[in-house]
């Protein structure tokens, strides 16, 4: 009589064990802009013939590995078959937010940062035993964006070594530990959109680890060429950079071709200013001085518009050539002089230049620094 109740018991047992383990996780609908400690418990059980009460573990991780939020629910009671949650069957036993920023975010704003995350929910059977485990892959990227902010696209800049500015959605704090930013600039050929020449050519420069919206393009890097253009983008990178995890669109620009401007060769001068002006062309003034008379020199200065001297030292072209002296000389006939202004260190702005001969008459000339 003894040995038939023992195995009376153990039948029990074995049947409620078996009963228990029919129970498992068929669905979860868990969607990254409502992250609650309820609505990650939300599933769709399975359970064999008879009732039977269950707990669910629930946890989210990120990308590292780090448990954002787990939750250990009350006992649910289920009917057999299928047994979809509603909320108000979910009351939470227990509730714990990490420690990270992405915790803090979760829990403040009730929803997933962008990024990739891991869900799980795990069946525990009335015997306090896991009974059945369900994990599934959620990437989040509401209200997200990567973008680009300048050179613009299709721009043309002047500086060799530009600003790169992008922005993003969200605080670099929120990051997956070992996230980061990189920057991707390539030399984009003629027959190529950005997009394609970021993909194809091999990068002339990366700048990696970044983890501000504003880059300058190194001096110590490969310099960029007048009249090439380059195609750029700013990708977001998993930890230990295995692989993109997201990107901008890709935008190009060109380094402006520096223009000649040529001298400006060679005005007359002119006994009285008039509305007209000189434009001195790289620092330079080109002017011909006639005489019907011998002479030895010519006497120059310049006037700021507050008529504040300025002294030149002109240069006579033409003696220049003929390998004589060529300082403050001047011969009957045509005469060319060249005054260099770089040594003046002019400001932008207007000037006029006086040039006295022998005879004491004097010349103007109104001109114009850049």
């Amino acid at each position: 009589m003894k040995l038939k109740n023992v195995i009376l018991i153990l039948s029990l047992v074995a049947g409620d064990h078996f009963l228990g383990a029919q129970v498992t996780v068929s669905s979860a609908n868990l969607q990254p802009f409502n992250v609650t400690p309820a609505t990650i418990c939300q599933a769709v059980l399975l359970n064999g013939p008879g009732e039977t009460n269950v707990s669910l573990d629930a946890k989210i991780f990120n990308s590292a590995g780090e448990v954002l939020l787990a939750v250990r629910t009350q006992p649910i009671h289920l009917h057999a078959g299928v047994n979809a949650l509603q909320l108000s069957q979910i009351v939470a036993a227990s509730v714990v937010y990490g420690t990270s920023q992405q915790s803090v975010y979760v829990q403040a704003q009730k929803q997933l940062p962008s990024g990739m995350f891991r869900h799980c929910i795990t069946v525990i059977a009335n015997t306090g035993e896991p009974d059945d485990e369900f994990c599934q892959e959620i990437e989040s990227s509401v209200n997200t964006f990567l973008n680009l902010v300048s050179p613009f696209d299709k721009d043309t800049i002047d500086s060799p070594t530009p600003i790169l500015t992008w922005t993003h959605s969200e605080p670099f704090n929120l990051l997956t530990p070992g996230e980061t930013f990189r920057i991707v600039l390539v030399v984009k050929n003629k027959d190529q959109d950005a997009e394609a020449a970021v993909t194809a050519n091999i990068p002339l420069y990366t700048l990696s680890n970044v983890m501000r919206h504003d880059m300058q393009y190194p001096f110590d890097a490969p310099a960029l060429k007048e009249g090439e253009t380059y195609a750029w983008q700013v990708q977001k990178m998993a930890a230990g950079g295995q692989g993109v995890i997201a990107k901008s669109e890709a935008w190009a620009f060109t380094l402006r071709t520096e223009k000649i401007v040529p001298d400006q060769k060679y005005v007359v001068l002119k006994k009285k200013p008039d509305a007209g002006y000189y434009l001195a062309a790289n620092g330079k003034i080109f002017f011909r001085f006639d005489e019907t008379y011998a002479g030895t020199n010519l006497r120059c200065r310049i006037l700021n518009e507050q008529q504040q001297e300025i002294k030149p030292e002109p240069e006579n072209e033409q003696k220049k050539e003929e390998g004589a002296d060529a300082m403050n000389i001047k011969s009957n006939g045509y005469n060319r002089y060249e005054i260099d202004l770089a040594p003046l260190k002019l400001k932008s702005g207007y000037y006029f230049l006086e040039v006295v001969n022998e005879k004491n008459d004097k010349y103007i000339l109104k001109f114009y620094v850049d």
